[in-house]
């Protein structure tokens, strides 16, 4: 509801820094519970799973595939977004069996790891994610590839490459 409002790259910084601050709180949390084994603390540290999840689903849900769709070219986009889930099934499957031995063995410090790798998707999205809201798909390939982004065009028997701009150009003159 709010991708064409606040756009894209706002949605995945708020929901990245959320995650960190929320994770950086909820290792904290569980520090203090290890030591203490005070109740409160870990109310606090269930709490605080509910609020990493929220954030992470304000924009990592959503955005996930539209985002990947978004930016590769039309040519690409199906190994883009193949490749996209790809590599998140495989993480998800050794999180899945290395994630229990971790905790076993360092405890509420392997959160310090989740942490570190908020921290990189935090800056990586700030300085590597363009904002794509209020773009077609054909201005999003000028974004990535500059004002001469190709474009596969059908004309007759075989494929042409022409730029954006001179796509634009042209269908403006068929237009009239």
């Amino acid at each position: 509801m709010m991708v064409d409002k606040l756009g894209r790259r706002v949605l995945l910084l708020w929901s990245s820094v959320g995650m960190l601050v929320s994770y950086v709180i909820w290792t904290v949390l569980s520090e203090r519970f290890h030591v203490t084994q005070g109740k409160a603390y870990g109310q606090s540290v269930l709490a605080f799973i509910f609020i990493f999840f929220f954030h992470y689903d304000i924009a990592f849900t959503p955005l996930v595939v539209s985002y990947v769709s978004e930016i590769f070219p039309y040519y690409l986009r199906s190994k883009g977004v193949a490749l996209a889930q790809s590599t998140t099934y495989a993480a998800l499957a050794v999180a899945q069996f290395c994630n229990s031995i971790a905790m076993g063995k360092l405890e509420w410090k392997y959160y310090i790891l989740f942490c570190c790798v908020d921290a990189v998707i935090v800056i990586v999205i700030f300085f590597f994610y363009p904002e794509t809201k209020g773009y077609s798909l054909e201005e999003i390939a000028e974004i990535f590839d500059g004002p001469n982004a190709a474009l596969d065009i059908e004309e007759g028997e075989g494929k042409q490459k022409v730029s954006h701009s001179e796509f634009s150009a042209a269908e403006s003159l068929d237009s009239n």
